[in-house]
């Protein structure tokens, strides 16, 4: 149960635990602004840490300015959480450490005192099959052997937390047991993923595509799910292009743009769409289509700056926040290169300079 992140709600009146919260305003107001933090944190495949500070500024933000929610101590450790894995994809060790040990004594906290033996048990578990570091590696086949150490791991601790879940609640397991085969599919798409970009790294399109290809048929269609879907056509498209089928990949690059532009419609993060763009553009810079890269480029740019915006006046990041991706420019430089526009691109390279100056000097200040 805790291991699925699934955390017991329980009424004044008993000590008997229901699954769920009610539902109230003050509730999703905590929660929606902790999970807006999560989504600006850098995820494992995502090289540039473009969000990370306004991440941690929001996490700031709920540890300082909402204690009075009356749902605070009970979602704290998982603001504290969010706020570990944040220093964690920026590889500052001590803060990371720091922040998930008082994410630990903040989840224990929040339960009743009789279910602390197991949720302790619980958090111990995790804490002995989670492999973070290594997922954080770049390397492809580094971070497929870690997932699949912990996907070991995790199959031999599963047991023994199912045993003491359904001592404390009978038939708990069962109840769950649609949710651990979600579990179980997410992780073999995650690894269909990373052995296609091995084989692609070892100039292997034909394996590659057919990996990626599996890890879409595996994927529902429901708009949570189309995110993923987004990022894994967009490593097919260019597993396509390696391979010498140019016009293939223009199709797969498509469907991702359409995919990710259902999310914007949904009201969900505009980050696919900016990221299926950027990488679109950078294809069509491949194949020598300089105006339209260049057109592509500052939609990327576009909707970056629109995200980001968007925070600061909502007051989820800092007011002096860059608009701007020095991941995105980085590319954009190497466009104008192409088109022999060296001044334009030797002042984009400055610009990229200073941002990646400025977020250095925003991280000492932590």
């Amino acid at each position: 149960m805790f291991q699925l992140g699934i955390e017991p709600g329980y009424y004044e009146s008993t000590a008997f635990p229901i699954m769920g919260y009610t539902c109230d305003f003050d509730y999703f107001q905590l929660t929606d602004i902790d999970s807006l933090g999560r989504a600006m944190t850098p995820d494992f495949s995502c090289k540039a840490h473009d969000n990370a500070g306004a991440a941690l500024f929001v996490f700031d933000h709920l540890l300082s300015r909402w204690q009075n929610n009356p749902h605070f101590s009970r979602n704290k450790h998982s603001i504290l959480s969010g706020k570990s894995m944040v220093y964690l994809h920026l590889k500052d060790d001590e803060n990371h450490k720091r922040f998930e040990k008082e994410a630990k004594e903040a989840q224990l906290e929040s339960v009743p005192e009789e279910f602390r033996a197991a949720m302790e048990f619980a958090l111990d578990t995790t804490d002995d099959s989670m492999d973070f570091k290594a997922l954080l590696e770049m390397d492809p086949e580094l971070r497929l052997q870690s997932i699949e150490r912990l996907g070991e791991q995790s199959a031999k601790k599963q047991s023994q937390l199912a045993e003491r879940m359904d001592t404390l609640i009978p038939g708990l397991t069962d109840a769950f047991a649609g949710m651990l085969e979600l579990t179980s599919v997410s992780m073999q798409i995650t690894k269909l993923l990373l052995q296609g970009q091995i084989a692609l790294k070892k100039a292997d399109s034909v394996t590659a595509c057919r990996q990626f290809e599996s890890a879409l048929a595996l994927g529902d269609n429901s708009i949570q799910d189309v995110s993923r879907r987004c990022n894994v056509l967009l490593e097919l498209a260019n597993a396509q292009f390696v391979g010498g089928d140019t016009e293939l990949a223009e199709t797969t690059f498509q469907r991702a743009l359409s995919d990710a532009g259902d999310i914007l419609e949904a009201g969900m993060d505009p980050k696919p769409l900016c990221y299926a763009h950027h990488k679109y553009a950078v294809f069509l810079r491949d194949v020598a289509s300089y105006s339209a890269a260049e057109e592509h480029f500052q939609k990327s740019f576009s909707l970056y700056a629109q995200t980001m915006e968007g925070w600061i006046a909502k007051g989820y990041s800092a007011v002096d926040s860059s608009t701007e991706s020095y991941s995105i420019k980085e590319d954009y430089a190497k466009l104008l290169r192409c088109m022999d526009r060296s001044k334009e691109a030797a002042e984009v390279e400055a610009q990229i300079k200073n941002l990646k100056d400025q977020e250095e000097r925003d991280q000492a200040k932590k």
